[in-house]
């Protein structure tokens, strides 16, 4: 029988042992690419979670500091005549110069008012910080809000309220959305004061009414 050279097998061992020993290595260094990966990504997903939660706890906080306002400050209604020969409740006046439009805003909304003027849809009280958003018919002549469609950037909206105040508004953006999209009423401003217009928008001149068409417009 043939002798084992002890000299031979201390290398072999020891070279199987590193072998054994950079195998592990390498498996603890996936598992642990693989850990951290999920970490991270855990980490960026409840980031994200936690800021959505926060804007929707700050909108809720805004939208309640607001009504809060309009309880202690009622808003003002004054009447006017229409030219059918009724009388309107109205919180103020509209006015776009660079589209010849001006019409006193109504202090409610329904579909019979929309037939009179222009509309209070949503928010605050003229003129005051929040979101005031208004409706108008268009009709696809110049009545109501017909040529808001046409308006630009930077166009001046003036709102007077029954206090005589009047403020100038400047579009900062103009959209055409689905008809259930309300995120244009949202009155989430962070402290500004604006207003939002909203109308009907054809897509197809002979057909219906499809989308809406919305211009947004912040106070100077």
């Amino acid at each position: 029988m043939k002798k084992i050279n002890k000299n031979k097998i201390l290398p072999i061992s020891l070279l199987v042992i590193f072998f054994i020993i950079t195998i592990i290595a390498i498996s603890s260094i996936k598992v642990y690419s693989v850990y951290k990966n999920s970490k991270d990504t855990n980490e960026t997903n409840n980031s994200v979670k936690t800021e959505n939660i926060e804007n929707e706890e700050k909108q809720e906080q805004e939208e309640q500091k607001l009504e809060e306002q309009e309880e202690q400050e009622p808003t003002k209604v004054y009447t006017f005549t229409a030219d059918n020969g009724q009388t309107y409740d109205m919180i103020g006046t509209l006015k776009i110069p660079s589209l010849n439009i001006e019409y006193p805003i109504l202090a409610n909304y329904t579909e019979d008012l929309l037939k009179v003027s222009v509309t209070k849809y949503w928010g605050g009280n003229p003129n005051k910080v929040g979101n005031l958003c208004i409706l108008g018919h268009n009709y696809k002549n110049s009545k109501f809000f017909s040529k808001l469609p046409n308006i630009q950037k930077d166009a001046i909206v003036e709102i007077t309220d029954l206090d005589g105040k009047t403020l100038e508004y400047k579009v900062y953006e103009t959209s055409i959305i689905d008809p259930d999209d309300m995120s244009c009423t949202s009155q989430l401003t962070n402290g500004h004061t604006e207003v939002t217009l909203i109308t009907c928008y054809y897509e197809n001149p002979t057909g219906k009414a499809t989308k809406r068409f919305v211009a947004k417009a912040r106070a100077n």
